[in-house]
This record gives C-alpha cells, structure tokens and sequence, in this order.
C-alpha cells in the first residue's frame, strides 16, 4: 500500500483521485482498512495542495505548548514535541519591549541564530512582546515556518543549509546594493525558502480566517508578500540600469566573481525562477486554505 501512496505525489490531483477510486471499488480490503485508507488519501491529496497535515499538526502543538508556557510565567525553557511521525526539540525565549526599535536591536543583536537546526533537531524562537501584545499572527507564521524546513530536511535526511548559507547572510548585509540584491535573490528565490513562506502564510491566514478574493490578496495579506516583493524589486532593478554605465553594478560583479553580464542574466533568471515557482506554491496552498475555510476547519 505504501508504494501505491508513494507514488500519488508525483500525480496530479484528478489522477490521484481515479487511482484510489479505483482502488476502494476493487472491495480488496475490509471496511476497517478501508477507513484508514481513506484517512491516508486525505493526507497525501492536501499534501498534493501544498501542505502536509502533520507540518499543520506539528506547528498547532508547538504553538500551544508556546503559550501556555508565557501564560504560566516562564520565559525560556526548552520542550519536546512528539508525534507518530515527528520528534522534534524547542528552545524559546520570551521577552517584553517598550517598542520596535528594542525589540529589533534584542532580536538582530542577541538571537541571530533563530531557526531550525538540523543538528541540534531543534527550533530556536525568540517571542516578542510589545507593551505585553503579543502578534499571534506572526508567531503562527514562524512556527510553520521552521517546522516546514525540520519536515523537509527530516524527510530528505540531509541539511538544507550549507557552509554557503552564511555567505548569502553576509551578502545580503553587503553595502554595495547590487551585491545585496544578487544574495537577496539566490535567498528568495531557494525552494526551501519559498515552501517555508509559504507554509507560514497558510498558518497565519487559518489564524486570521482571513476571506480573500484571490491568490494575490492572499499573497500581499501574509509574510510571502516577502518574497514576491524582493524579486519582483530585482526585476525592476535591473530593467532600469544600464549594466554598461552603471560603475557599481561592474563592482560588485568583480567582488562575486564573474562577468557583470552573466550576473545581469543570472539576477534576473533566478528572479523569474523563483517567482514562477513562488505562484506554483501559493496557487496549491490557496486552494487548500479556500478548502479548509469552506468547511469551517480553522
């Protein structure tokens, strides 16, 4: 049977469809299998959409164990999530501001390392207060976030993230704007990154239970917005310079290593890529959120 589910996600959606349709009416298994069948089919077609349950699952249990430990008064601690099929680690920290600028100084300053690692198995958060409001929006987003890159790098038994990771960080820091956006680019427009987004806009719609109009309110209401905006800002960067003319854009070719044409092409390739792939994702996950709100699942 795990052959037959395997196979279902490299089908489209009609397709998976018919072959378990098929499948169920063959009356092969008893009613009791059947069930669970019918259970995993619905797992692997929203998988299909654009999400897997248990990433949804994962992210909802974490954030639950997150608030009931602020709501108790303890603001660093470290905890375990289990599940069938996750085991996965969280150490947060919790801390209070009197406004933005405290917070974004804390936060870039003391816990630049956020994120999940693959070698710890856990997810480092830092939650954010402001005057004691917490944005449940944003911590939902980042929640799913991190666990679509521990699902991701779970499932391919691997590190995403290479020694090169640090170098796009520094990059995208860089004062000349041209090698910014080149490292901004290969950033956003990783397919890591762009699941990631993804996965943590979906969460922070469900919690808004947001109704919109089409992918593209979708987009511009939730952090992909991120993304689309950066490369959609390279695009339209690169059609207002003149490669020839223009002495920081040659600059910053010399710094990356290669001709300030090729990095002209390349700009604007892994833009466009990143973009296509960015609508692909959304456009499978906008249909699971218009799904999941129909049905009043939030």
């Amino acid at each position: 049977m795990s052959r037959i589910i395997d196979n279902t996600l490299v089908m489209s959606q009609e397709e998976t469809f018919k072959e378990f349709t098929k499948l169920l009416s063959e009356n092969q298994c008893p009613d009791a299998d059947r069930k669970l069948l019918k259970e995993q089919i619905a797992d692997v077609i929203n998988e299909e959409l654009g999400i897997a349950d248990e990433v949804v699952r994962l992210g909802n249990m974490i954030e639950q164990k997150l608030v009931d430990y602020i709501k108790n008064g303890m603001y660093e601690s470290k905890f375990t999530v289990q599940t069938e099929l996750s085991n996965l680690k969280v150490s947060f920290v919790f801390r209070n501001f009197d406004n933005e600028m405290e917070a974004a100084s804390w936060a870039y300053n003391e816990r630049g390392y956020d994120g999940y690692s693959y070698m710890d198995n856990t997810i480092y958060m830092s939650i954010i207060a402001i005057n004691g409001d917490i944005d449940f929006n944003e911590l939902a987003d980042t929640i799913q976030h991190e666990c679509m890159h521990y699902w991701e790098m779970k499932n391919m038994k691997k590190d995403l993230y290479s020694s090169d990771y640090q170098d796009v960080v520094n990059g995208i820091r860089n004062r000349n704007p041209y090698v910014s956006l080149t490292y901004s680019v290969i950033y956003y427009s990783n397919k890591n990154e762009i699941n990631a987004f993804v996965s943590g806009s979906f969460a922070s719609a469900m919690k808004k239970n947001a109704k919109y109009n089409g992918y593209m309110d979708f987009i511009e209401d939730n952090s992909v917005y991120e993304i689309y905006s950066e490369l959609s800002d390279a695009l339209e960067t690169m059609k207002r310079i003149d490669v020839d003319k223009d002495i920081m854009f040659e600059s910053a070719a010399m710094r990356i290593g290669c001709d300030k044409y090729y990095l002209a092409d390349f700009i604007k390739s892994a833009a466009e890529m990143g973009l296509k792939y960015l609508f692909k994702r959304v456009g499978k996950v906008y249909s699971l959120y218009v799904e999941r709100i129909k049905n009043g699942d939030v």
